[in-house]
């Protein structure tokens, strides 16, 4: 009879779950679609994100609709003193959901959480380099992302990717980037990609071996060492190029380009003015 009893009860619990999933995702879906973003954080971004006006109507449109449900969904806190403020929400959420745009089911379940620093963190972290040796040692970082829900950043580093669109270096993006890869709680530089795995698997692993190989012989490359020390970071750092770079990115890593181009849905080699 207990047995019974307790099966009725988790199942009574997993209608209400899926019941209240659902009203979250209808919510969500309606703020993304109708959502009005507030005057002043649209200042906010044509001010301080020119990225915004590269974007094609509709995209910008849609850009404005995640913005809000992004700001009603995330909770935002400030580390060492720092107060946060409209233009560091507006920001963080307009760039994470730039990886959104082309991906209409997707959406960063996962993540509940945005800490903000005044300034680099400095850590000591254990690494491993192009020879496959871990080291430890102290280093600066300007965002982590973490599987639990939550990513930091660094607010200086954070304005300074808004606000400067054509160097490849976007913290926002590149933690947002790691959700999304960790969303299968894995961290290994394979989102969900609706299928098409056996090929992303072999470009992103070849280019990426490649990638491991020019920094042990000190080549340099668009990508740079950073990318080379892990797959994650692989996916990471190219993200951020392809955003801010996508025509350089599309001409030097076609299939590359072409990969992510599948996954994220937008053309962003035509963003470039």
């Amino acid at each position: 009879m207990i047995i019974y009893v307790l099966v009725g009860v988790a199942g009574l619990l997993y209608t209400l779950w899926v019941f209240r999933s659902y009203r979250i995702t209808q919510q969500r879906n309606k703020l993304i679609a109708h959502g009005i973003l507030p005057s002043e954080y649209t200042q906010i971004l044509e001010k301080q994100m020119p990225l915004v006006a590269r974007l094609p109507e509709q995209q910008s449109r849609r850009l404005k609709g995640l913005v809000v449900a992004f700001l009603d969904e995330k909770s935002f806190s400030g580390a060492g003193g720092l107060v946060i403020t409209d233009e560091m929400r507006v920001l963080i959420a307009a760039n994470a959901c730039l990886l959104l745009l082309g991906r209409e089911k997707s959406w960063y379940h996962g993540l509940k959480h945005i800490i903000v620093y005044p300034e680099v963190m400095i850590k000591m972290q254990r690494t491993m380099n192009a020879f496959g040796v871990m080291e430890e040692k102290k280093i600066a970082l300007a965002g982590e992302s973490w599987s639990y829900g939550c990513i930091a950043l660094a607010w200086s580093q954070t304005k300074h990717g808004a606000t400067c669109i054509n160097d490849g270096r976007n913290v926002v993006i590149h933690e947002a980037a790691h959700q999304l890869d960790q969303a299968d709680a894995q961290g290994d530089g394979c989102p969900d990609l609706d299928g098409g795995f056996n090929e992303w698997a072999k470009v992103l692993g070849r280019q990426y071996k490649k990638l491991v190989k020019q920094c042990q012989v000190g080549e340099k490359s668009m990508l740079g060492d950073y990318a080379a020390t892990h797959p994650a970071e692989f996916f990471a750092v190219g993200t951020e190029y392809y955003f801010e770079q996508g025509k350089r990115f599309k001409l030097l890593y076609p299939d590359l380009y072409q990969q992510f181009y599948g996954y994220y849905r937008v053309d962003t080699a035509t963003w470039e003015l």
